[in-house]
């Protein structure tokens, strides 16, 4: 027997009673299984904590032999009943370590003493089980033994102390049996009508549910057209694979095995049948489509440059995709192309500037005559939604500036409305779920809260059901003992809302970090002392605006940095406290500044029609003068003055990642390096102290250190699964980052209109 205490919690709208062992919503009493109970009651008595699964199991389950699966059941259980009612990201998955209960609590009774205190007698019974961890045997899909090095991560490994050694030997049988069974099972039921069933719920509540993944991250997905299943993308450890999840069962099978292989897109075939991808790897240099069968079986290649997810044309002979230009332009095309092999392109869309494509995804209407795109107006300025027409490529445009910058976007199947995601404009940067009606263009926000929707994992199945993954980043800022990263220390947990330094950090000569950080309705620069103390904001807010990419003068005398506080992005001066602002450029479409180390010089990049090259101006103000004509961006000036690192070729997507090196004073560069293939160009780049080496982000996580001499490149160590957002050298050359660890969740929303 176990005793339970008769304490009493309050968080959002709903009341615990331990005594009497009821959740409540708006004084409505909400059903729980007694284990899922049990559960919530754990996690709010230890709201805030990261809790080991062990510990879970532990304080839930004392005593018995329990399958980790039980835990994740009901914790999806929890997430479905709070869910309902909004509030289902209370409860957030930690990678690799287990849950948090993340919402504010409040106590409102405790434990007594003595005869004074309520008891609930929970029975308890044991039982054996054979226990299942999370780790890897040496199986391929096909059921062969793996290579050397190359583990089959689809396999289960079981605790050679609990299982028969007759029994280990047939674990690899019965998993390809689970496979196959699963293969049938899917197969046989696809042939189910795709439209039966609908939304369930009152109309009018947003329903949420969240389905738990193994083990990794989740950094992509997308549902089947038929509502049965999900494919996703799973993050572990620097590897993705991709796994299909059963939304009945919330269990899940891995059918790629882990490798360095980076995913970008991926969704369904229109029958559901298979799963295609965009990805990159040391074979395919610039993002590839590939095809793989919903159970696995080999990949299969069909075309490089799918820059989107695909969207099928209702009779699923074709599909309409995204492709950027090569790594010198900036044009986006929108083309379509034979579903079954990725051939005979055709592009429907080749926007003529100052227009451009600006979505990151396209969406073919159910009626199959016109393909969604977002698109800047005539002016440049502003995102709408463009309907194409797949007859004559000729457009027409859905709503007022409806959508944001990089929308994804999907139609839902009756034609009445597309669903999209992206920014709502303000400083926090969240991008939040929205329903567009057709063809007036009218707009509905579907989620409202203060977590972020990733825009790059937009679907909608047959039922109207949209799978996305919810993202929660609370920053962190870490200060090094050297120019390695060695011996970092945390100095500031940040909050996802404020996002201390995710868009700029700097130390400056005093010691202090300065870092950008959002305060309710704009973005700051803010300075603390070396140990998290003495926050202070130093420029003043202003509605809407945002001062990104700080940056201090050698002699402490100046802040440098861009700013939209004039209606466009420009660089802006201000005195070390934060006084004194003065506008340095002008004309819009000015960033990224780099200060020469004697403070007099302001080096930035300026894209006109967008396409960027490197400019100078003195931090006294003045005409500028154009240092390059080549695409050019992200400058930094080396410690000694004499030369300029930048990102030559286009930033984003590029096959050959290039680093140029030029005179301080402008002209064709001295040396071009290539980065690592997972160097990350559409942020800043710095020189390393010694003026030796480059340092730059991975895209998956942590930091290089380019040597210009040899071009040999090493890892510099940070937290793992730590994703750097910006990163400086103080003036003793101790290295201050900040980030985050991403928390992801699959979420799917229905019942929204």
């Amino acid at each position: 027997m176990e005793r339970l205490a008769a304490a009493q919690f309050r968080f959002g709208e709903f009341d615990i009673d331990g005594a009497r062992r009821t959740l409540t919503h708006a004084a409505r009493e909400l059903p729980l299984k007694a284990k899922a109970f049990d559960l919530l009651y754990f996690l709010v008595e230890n709201s805030g904590k990261v809790l080991t699964k062990s510990e879970l199991l532990d304080g839930v389950w004392p005593g018995q032999f329990v399958e980790e699966n039980n835990l994740s059941v009901q914790v999806s259980a929890l997430r479905k009943a709070l869910g309902e009612h909004g509030a289902g990201q209370f409860i957030v998955t930690i990678p690799g370590k287990g849950y948090s209960f993340v919402a504010e609590v409040e106590a409102s009774g405790g434990e007594a003493s003595g005869d004074d205190r309520a008891e609930v007698i929970i029975e308890t019974r044991s039982r054996s089980q054979i226990v299942i961890e999370e780790e890897i045997v040496p199986w391929n899909l096909n059921g062969d033994p793996a290579p050397s090095g190359q583990r089959d991560r689809a396999a289960l490994h079981v605790a050679a102390s609990r299982i028969p050694g007759r029994l280990r030997l047939i674990m690899p049988i019965g998993l390809l049996l689970v496979m196959a069974g699963f293969g049938g099972w899917y197969l046989a039921s696809s042939e189910v009508d795709p439209t039966a069933g609908g939304r369930t719920g009152r109309a009018g509540i947003l329903k949420t549910e969240t389905f738990a993944t193994s083990g990794g991250v989740p950094h992509r997905v997308g549902i089947s057209p038929d509502g049965r299943i999900l494919a996703y993308v799973q993050r572990s450890q620097g590897e993705d694979s991709i796994w299909v999840g059963d939304l009945e069962t919330n269990q899940s099978i891995q059918i790629t095995p882990p490798s360095e292989r980076l995913h970008s897109y991926i969704g369904f075939s229109p029958d559901s049948r298979n799963i295609y991808f965009t990805a990159r790897d040391d074979n395919h240099l610039v993002w590839t489509l590939m095809r793989v069968s919903v159970y696995g079986g080999a990949v299969q290649v069909l075309t490089a440059g799918v820059h989107s997810s695909l969207s099928f044309s209702p009779d699923g002979r074709q599909f309409a995709f995204l492709r950027r230009d090569d790594a010198r332009t900036n044009n986006t095309y929108l083309i379509i192309a034979d579903a079954e092999t990725g051939m005979d392109e055709q592009v429907l869309l080749q926007p003529e500037k100052p227009q451009r494509i600006t979505s990151i995804g396209a969406a073919w209407s159910p009626d199959g005559k016109s393909v969604a795109v977002g698109m800047t107006d005539i002016a440049g300025r502003g995102c709408e939604i463009t309907n194409v027409s797949v007859a004559d490529g000729s457009t027409s445009t859905i709503g007022d500036k409806a959508c944001r910058g990089n929308s994804n976007l999907a139609w839902l199947n009756d034609g009445s409305a597309i669903v999209i995601t992206g920014a709502e404009g303000d400083v926090s940067g969240n991008n939040q779920v929205r329903l567009v009606s057709y063809p007036a263009g009218a707009v509905q926000r579907i989620t409202n809260d203060t977590l972020n929707y990733g825009n790059y994992s937009l679907s909608v199945s047959s039922d109207d059901r949209v799978a996305v993954l919810q993202t929660r980043e609370d920053p962190k800022i870490w200060l090094s003992d050297n120019d390695k990263g060695e011996n970092a220390r945390q100095i500031l947990a940040g909050a996802r809302v404020r996002a201390e330094g995710m868009q700029g950090l700097d130390v400056a000569p005093d010691g202090k970090l300065l870092y950008a950080a959002s305060n309710g309705d704009s973005r700051v620069i803010w300075e603390m002392d070396e140990n998290g103390a003495s926050q202070r904001q130093l420029t003043p807010s202003q509605k809407d605006s945002s001062d990104d990419q700080v940056t201090v003068t050698a002699d402490n005398r100046f802040i440098v940095f861009a700013s939209n506080r004039s209606g466009s992005s420009e660089i802006w001066r201000s005195n070390r406290d934060g006084s004194s602002l003065i506008q340095l450029t002008r004309g819009g479409s000015n960033s990224e500044p780099a200060l020469s180390p004697d403070g007099k010089w302001v080096v930035y990049t300026s894209r006109v029609n967008g396409n960027g090259s490197l400019w100078r101006i003195s931090v006294e103000g003045g005409e500028p003068t154009q240092m390059t004509k080549e695409e050019t961006s992200w400058p930094a000036v080396s410690p000694d003055g004499k030369y300029i690192a930048c990102v030559y070729g286009k930033a984003f997507d590029a096959s050959d990642k290039r680093i140029a090196i030029i005179p301080f004073d402008g002209g064709r560069p001295v040396k071009v390096t290539t980065m690592d293939k997972n160097g990350v160009m559409f942020n800043r780049i710095r020189w390393s102290p010694d003026s030796r080496a480059m340092i730059y982000k991975d895209l998956v996580q942590g930091l290089w250190r380019h040597d210009l001499a040899s071009d040999k490149r090493e890892r510099i160590p940070v937290p793992d699964d730590y994703r750097v957002s910006h990163f400086n050298f103080s003036p003793t050359g101790a290295l201050a980052f900040t980030g985050v660890i991403q928390m992801r969740e699959i979420v799917i929303l229905g019942n929204y209109r």
